[in-house]
């Protein structure tokens, strides 16, 4: 019967084609079926004819019934006529076409559609392989499997009612088998199968999603974040993102179980990314993972496919350490050499870089101090081999990485192409303690600045401006420096969108910090002024308390040189001088002699003709008269005394004598005086104090000797 109605259809699309007036007027109608041509049983399915605007007397027929249907509603606006089937039972399953008159007339007919009823069998299983994911223009299987009983395996493809495909299982069996040899565009969608025996229809099976790759050119990076590297129990973010402007992208497991779609985001330098956070270290049993991209008219259109990305579980065993000889900052050219480096016996190390997908491993070397090493050699460096490095060590039995080694940063010079300059305030010399404060400044608008020290391997100071004004410029202050914070720095600049990529560098600035602080030296001259003025006080109250008491005790010396004849001899300051060649124990230990002579002293004795000044310092003793004698005022005597060696007494002739003393009337004898006094026996037991004794007068001008001496 099926076979028929094509051939009368067929024939009736040949009269048609001869007959140019029933070609141009007449139509033959379609069918449709609304919301599907597969309905479960109770549910209602409506059916629209649409013929030519000559049509009239639209009608429904069933292959195998007798009997038509008319429309329940005609649309004549549309040329359509709507048939209602509700509920839908058992009996309503079977091929449908429509036809319907015309002026003349004439019959025609459409072609045919089937309308499944399902719900009375178990649904089938429907998968694909070797995927569900196909590049284009390879082949796929799809596989429908029921039960035993199923004698008609149907795949339906949503979206074309009229592409049923039908398999009849040649031996017994469950499943059936549908190929598609060559994959193409209109192979992309959704499927879902049934299966049918002589109960009924089955339920549809779950759908299948066909998809088909390799459509769109514009192939996308997939990176992770922070590391392809995550610790144990942790999540990562997936990044992915191309130069083509695509509305989806999706991240994939191997098989699709494991998917997520994220909207586009666009960027200024047109580009579309998306990103895939969250994603739990568990699931990396899942990949390794793609991510593409596809428009919203085409969602079975996928770009091609990204590099795959694997997952990895460190922080197992003990972090490697992770050397770079050549120091963080590099400049485009130079040779780079990281070595990464384990006292445990690690078989194989890898190095990853934030942002960067691939995982570039080597074997371990031994060196022969034991330790357990491989060098990564990055030749030539580019802008591209700017990033944070880490590192990490594995053994032969474990699928699982260590700790990641501590990050080393890698920072190329030259972009953007320019030189900042650097100045300090207030000199580049300064004391220890005081404030310094560097200057990086650029006419060229940059939102970050480094200040390097010479010699450090990482950034002494960093900076990142909140607004930029016509001179970007950054200021690094240096609290309270310390010689230890001198040496040569230099600073860069940089764009916080490109943190690794730094400007050409500033030029050189040498700071020197002198070891003595100013605050140091005038504490240090504060201290000075008053331990000399709490000298100076100490030493007054104890020349004080020692006039004092001297001046209690009465101490007096009489020096008498013009007495009464037969008068008897007083004694003189010198003592004894005519009976004995050493002085009054008295005076000898109050006045004239110390065993010690720490400074100059001035002591005032009264005797009975004049006050005797007796002036002490270092090296001498002076004796001054500071009152005139009384016979005499005119004339002045005075002592002087210096320390010397011992030697033996020495006289002094009476012709030495002024002649007027020599005339005078209660002239006496003068002869030697000789006053012996042990010296400090500290310094020289032999040392000993000689006084000579001078008279000044006006009439002369000069000073006269009257006899030398030795009082000590």
């Amino acid at each position: 019967m099926v076979s028929t109605l094509t051939a009368l259809a067929y024939l009736g699309l040949i009269l048609g084609s001869e007959n140019p007036v029933l070609s141009g007027a007449f139509t033959k109608p379609t069918i449709k079926m609304v919301p599907s041509n597969v309905v479960t049983t109770g549910k209602q399915v409506t059916i629209f004819c649409e013929g030519s605007s000559h049509a009239k007397e639209y009608r429904l027929h069933k292959e195998g019934s007798p009997d038509y249907l008319t429309p329940t509603t005609f649309l004549e606006t549309e040329n359509k006529a709507k048939f209602s089937i509700s509920p839908i039972q058992w009996n309503n399953a079977g091929q449908y076409w429509c036809s319907y008159r015309s002026l003349t007339n004439k019959l025609r007919q459409s072609d045919i559609m089937e309308l499944v009823v399902t719900g009375n069998l178990q649904k089938p299983t429907l998968w694909a392989e070797p995927g569900s994911v196909i590049e284009s223009g390879n082949s796929v299987t799809i596989w429908c499997e029921g039960t035993m009983e199923t004698q008609i395996y149907f795949l339906y493809k949503e979206g074309s009612p009229s592409s049923w495909l039908r398999q009849t299982p040649k031996e017994p069996g469950n499943k059936a088998m549908f190929f598609i040899a060559f994959m193409e565009k209109h192979n992309a969608g959704q499927y879902r199968c049934y299966c049918y025996n002589f109960g009924g229809w089955s339920q549809h099976s779950d759908t299948l999603e066909l998809v088909m790759t390799g459509v769109h050119h514009g192939k996308p990076t997939l990176s992770a974040f922070p590391s392809p590297m995550v610790t144990s129990g942790g999540n990562v973010t997936l990044y992915c993102a191309s130069s083509t402007i695509y509305d989806w992208y999706i991240v994939t497991g191997q098989d699709l179980k494991f998917s997520r779609f994220q909207r586009a985001q666009f960027i200024p330098t047109e580009m579309s990314q998306a990103l895939f956070s969250e994603i739990s270290v568990a699931s990396r049993k899942k990949g390794p993972f793609r991510c593409y991209g596809f428009n919203e008219s085409t969602p079975h259109l996928w770009s091609e496919a990204s590099n795959p990305l694997e997952i990895h579980v460190s922080g197992v065993s003990r972090k490697p350490s992770l050397l770079n000889q050549q120091g963080p900052v590099l400049a485009p050219g130079e040779n780079l050499t990281l070595r990464c480096s384990s006292e445990l016996s690690y078989d194989r190390f890898s190095l990853s870089k934030e942002g960067r997908s691939d995982l570039p491993q080597l074997s371990v070397s031994q060196s022969q101090t034991g330790e357990y090493y491989a060098n990564f050699f990055l030749y030539s460096v580019d802008f591209s081999i700017a990033g944070q490095y880490r590192c990490y060590g594995a053994s032969r039995f474990s699928s699982e990485w260590s700790a990641p080694s501590v990050p080393q940063d890698i920072l190329v010079t030259g972009h953007p192409p320019i030189t900042p300059s650097l100045s300090v305030n207030p000199g580049t010399i300064v004391s220890s303690g005081e404030n310094v404060t560097l200057l990086c400044q650029s006419s060229i608008p940059m939102d970050t600045f480094f200040l390097f020290k010479k010699g450090d391997a990482y950034p002494y100071m960093h900076q990142r401006l909140k607004f930029q004004g016509p001179q970007c410029k950054a200021e690094f202050s240096l609290s309270a420096v310390t010689p230890n914070i001198g040496g040569i720095f230099t600073c860069f600049g940089s764009q916080s969108s490109s943190p690794y990529l730094l400007s050409h560098p500033s030029v050189p600035v040498e700071i020197k910090v002198s070891g003595l602080a100013k605050y140091q030296k005038s504490l240090i001259w504060v201290s000075v002024v008053f331990f000399l003025l709490f000298f100076v006080l100490t030493l007054f109250f104890f020349l004080r308390l020692w006039h004092q008491n001297k001046h209690r005790k009465g101490v007096q010396t009489k020096i008498d040189l013009q007495h009464p004849e037969g008068a008897v001899e007083p004694k003189s300051i010198v003592g004894h001088l005519q009976k004995s060649s050493r002085p009054a124990p008295a005076i000898q230990e109050e006045i004239l002699c110390e065993k010690r002579w720490p400074g100059r002293e001035i002591t005032e004795v009264s005797a009975s003709d004049a006050t005797v000044k007796v002036t002490r310092s270092a090296d001498n003793v002076e004796l001054g008269i500071l009152s005139q004698h009384q016979d005499d005022p005119s004339i002045h005597l005075y002592a002087q005394v210096k320390p010397a060696r011992l030697r033996r007494a020495q006289t002094t002739s009476s012709s030495l004598f002024p002649k007027e003393l020599q005339h005078s009337k209660h002239r006496q004898k003068n002869r030697d005086q000789v006053i012996d006094q042990q010296a400090d026996t500290s310094q020289d037991s032999h040392a000993v104090i000689y006084a000579q004794l001078h008279i000044m007068t006006p009439r002369q001008g000069r000073q006269t000797s009257l006899f030398p001496g030795r009082i000590c």
